[in-house]
């Protein structure tokens, strides 16, 4: 998050609170760079919201674990060159591409073992 882009100006924001047990909507002052951030990310980075919902990963503690995150990583970043590309198509799901390219590459590993 950069502040160079808006610099140290202000903007308000409602927010909701309970006044005596009812709802309330209040203004609140923050900095004009946090507001623009919030409004075009929704608050949490993009890639971060493609990877969490199926991550490779899950609960495990091994050590290889660096590994799948770079590969999960990588399938985000093609995912999105895919969308750019196809912007007017019928785009796959998200899970829908991540088998497609795991099928793809799983043909490929087993015929050059063959």
């Amino acid at each position: 998050m950069s502040s160079d882009y808006t610099g140290h100006s202000e903007t308000k924001v409602k927010r909701n609170v309970k006044v005596n047990r009812k709802n309330a909507k209040i203004e609140v002052p923050i900095p004009e760079f946090v507001y623009y951030e919030n409004r075009f990310m929704n608050g949490v980075d993009r890639s971060d919201q493609l990877i969490n919902n199926y991550n490779a990963i899950q609960k495990t503690h091994k050590y290889w674990k660096t590994v799948f995150h770079y590969i999960d990583i990588s399938i985000v970043n093609s995912y999105i060159m895919y969308k750019d590309l196809h912007p007017q198509g019928k785009l796959k799901p998200n899970i829908h591409y991540r088998h497609h390219v795991a099928s793809n590459l799983l043909k490929a590993t087993c015929c050059f073992l063959a």
